[in-house]
C-alpha cells in the first residue's frame, strides 16, 4: 500500500519546484503573472471607461499588485545574482 498522498505531497512537490524555479531564475516566474495582472487591470480599466466612464478602486489595485510584484521579482533577480556572485568567488 502507498503511503503518498495525492493532494499533500502534491503540494510539497509543487512547492520544490517553485522554489528552485524562483531560486534559479526568479524572472521566469514573476515577469508573467506581473504582465498578466497587468493585461486585467488594463482590460478591466477599458471595460469599465466604456461602460461608467470612471476609474475605479479595483483597477488601481490590479495595477499595484503588477507593479509590487514586479519589483518583488527585481528584487529576487538582485537576490540570486549575489548568491551567485558568492558562490562563484568561493570556488575561483
Amino acid at each position: 500500500k502507498s503511503h503518498i498522498r495525492l493532494v499533500r505531497d502534491g503540494m510539497r512537490f509543487l512547492m520544490i519546484i517553485l522554489r528552485v524555479g524562483i531560486l534559479f531564475s526568479p524572472m521566469r516566474f514573476f515577469l508573467p503573472v506581473s504582465a498578466t495582472l497587468f493585461v486585467i487591470a488594463c482590460s478591466y480599466y477599458g471595460y469599465t471607461y466604456f461602460t461608467s466612464h470612471r476609474l475605479t478602486n479595483m483597477t488601481v489595485l490590479l495595477m499595484l499588485a503588477s507593479l509590487l510584484t514586479f519589483m518583488m521579482g527585481i528584487l529576487a533577480e538582485l537576490i540570486s545574482a549575489l548568491h551567485y556572485k558568492e558562490a562563484d568567488l568561493r570556488q575561483g
